[in-house]
């Protein structure tokens, strides 16, 4: 079984495997929309096996208060980044609007030592309500 460690930032925790890649982000959403980016920490995510139509996505956007950290950034198709997992967010958004309490645990599952995972799997509960997606990081 891999051996991972854990990374507490911005009241979030992220767990990273051996390689230094996020295998797990967690916590408790609240609204931030004031959180800054991290430019360099979204241009470097996935290299260097980011791909030319990627983004360096969140595990935690920045509007739940991510931390800026690298360990937040993945490489994500900016397609998948866009819609699948933009529709997600604003999900959660509109439940903490209206009051709901909302946990995420976001995994990530990669292909040998590629820094660029294939697919995310979103545990949520919104409410009291669980919510689970499996999604390839792709077009």
């Amino acid at each position: 079984m891999p051996t991972t460690r854990k990374i507490s930032a911005g009241g979030y925790d992220f767990e990273v495997d051996e390689q230094d890649r996020t295998v797990r982000a967690s916590g408790q959403l609240r609204l931030q929309p004031d959180q800054p980016r991290s430019r360099d920490a979204q241009t470097n995510a996935g290299k260097p096996n980011r791909e030319q139509n990627d983004h360096g996505g969140h595990f935690i956007a920045r509007e739940f208060g991510g931390p800026e950290i690298s360990y937040n950034h993945f490489a994500q198709n900016a397609r998948f980044n866009l819609s699948e997992y933009r529709i997600i967010e604003n999900k959660w958004k509109k439940a903490l609007k209206a009051g709901k309490r909302v946990t995420v645990d976001i995994q990530a599952d990669y292909t040998g030592n590629s820094r660029r995972p294939d697919w995310i799997f979103v545990f949520s509960n919104i409410g009291g309500i669980d919510e689970i997606r499996r999604m390839p990081n792709k077009k």
